[in-house]
């Protein structure tokens, strides 16, 4: 176990260290900030920044990035939405309607069909890692993973895509 040069740091290692009751899994936005590697460690440091509050934070988890559909679903709901807002309208022409309604029933199937698109798009990326840093901003937290390095080329490869990604991090109990 790490040894504490503070009292704050010992709380903090402490803190990490607790076997809680029961686990939390985060289901969040993210940003990939950093992949680094240093001469003198064996593993590879991937920061990132977790757009969601960290009640607690874990020394292993794991880790699944995949495919954020939630934006895709939003814009077919606002869709649906506008469609139900049509249908009620008394003050607007049936002919009128049927074609703004048909026109909305066209957009949430491209929608559909660009969302599928995607998902084929978007590889899940899953690796075990262990916690080496958190910082906490308000319901943002800036983390610092240590992971293998076969995980590094996957996450080079997607990169510039996850935006489009969420991550879905559970706590690994012993």
């Amino acid at each position: 176990m790490a040894k504490a040069k503070s009292k704050s740091e010992a709380k903090r290692l402490a803190t990490l260290a607790k076997e809680p009751e029961k686990t939390e899994k985060i289901i969040s936005k993210f940003s990939l900030k950093t992949i680094s590697w240093k001469f003198n460690e064996v593993v590879w440091n991937v920061q990132m920044t977790i757009y969601a509050e960290l009640s607690k934070a874990f020394i292993h988890y794991s880790v699944k990035i995949e495919f954020d559909e939630s934006p895709f679903l939003e814009r077919i709901r606002q869709c649906e939405n506008d469609m139900i807002n049509l249908e009620t309208d008394n003050g607007m022409f049936d002919e009128y309607k049927e074609k703004d309604i048909d026109q909305l029933q066209a957009q949430a199937e491209e929608i559909k069909a660009q969302m599928e698109k995607r998902r084929e798009e978007c590889q899940t990326i899953e690796f075990d890692a262990t916690l080496i840093k958190a910082d906490w901003s308000g319901t943002n937290a800036s983390v610092v993973f240590a992971v293998n390095d076969e995980m590094i080329e996957q996450l080079n490869k997607h990169k510039a895509a996850m935006s489009d990604y969420r991550i879905v991090m559970e706590p690994i109990i012993n």
